[in-house]
């Protein structure tokens, strides 16, 4: 009697059950849904924060680096001025030369 009185509630409540998860199965879904949702906005915001602190860092890097390469480049470019005002003498001298050159060959 216990047993048949205890299988007919399981039944009744397994029933209970099926209908409770039938009537809440679109919450179910929903929560389910928005806690993915949830889940993936976390993991994209942890990545964004990575990446601003590696940018970030990355940043520092440029500006402590960025002295130097300026004054680098400074230094090459006087150097390149140099060589091209010393080309442009040079190129003066020449054309001096054969101007001179040429004016003697006329004469002869």
């Amino acid at each position: 009697a216990i047993r048949e009185a205890a299988n007919a509630t399981k039944k009744k409540a397994d029933k209970l059950d099926s209908k409770l998860a039938i009537k809440n199965g679109g919450y179910i879904k929903r929560a389910a849904a928005l806690q993915e949702a949830a889940l993936q906005t976390f993991a994209e915001t942890q990545n964004a924060r990575i990446e601003e602190s590696v940018y970030s860092l990355l940043m520092s890097h440029e500006r402590r680096g960025i002295g130097s390469r300026i004054e680098k480049l400074q230094k090459e470019i006087e150097v390149l001025e140099e060589g091209e005002a010393a080309a442009q003498k040079r190129y003066g001298e020449l054309m001096h030369t054969k101007n001179r050159l040429l004016v003697k060959l006329r004469q002869k």
